[in-house]
C-alpha cells in the first residue's frame, strides 16, 4: 500500500503575514486555537503503515470546515522526520 500526503507551506515567502482572520475561520484566542486543534487530533485514530510517507496534502479552510480532516494528515506525520 502506497500513501501519499503532500505538504505546501509559505515558508519560501519572504515576509510573514500576521494573522488577517483571526477569529473568523478560527478562533482569535490563542488558548481557544490550541483546544480546538487538539481537539481535533484527539479524535483521530491512525492506523499503523508500513509505507514511507513522503508529501502531505492538506485543506486549508476555515477549521470548523477542515479541521478534522486535516487532523488526520498532521497526526499521520506526528513524530516523523520531515526533509525540506
Amino acid at each position: 500500500m502506497v500513501s501519499i500526503f503532500f505538504i505546501y507551506s509559505s515558508v519560501f515567502s519572504q515576509e510573514v503575514q500576521g494573522p488577517n482572520v483571526a477569529g473568523e475561520f478560527y478562533p482569535k484566542d490563542p488558548a481557544k486555537l490550541a483546544s480546538l486543534i487538539d481537539g481535533y487530533l484527539s479524535e483521530v485514530i491512525i492506523e499503523p503503515q508500513d509505507a514511507e510517507i513522503f508529501a502531505l496534502i492538506s485543506p486549508h479552510a476555515g477549521y470548523i470546515y477542515s479541521g478534522k480532516i486535516a487532523s488526520f494528515g498532521y497526526k499521520s506525520i506526528k513524530n516523523k522526520s520531515i526533509k525540506q
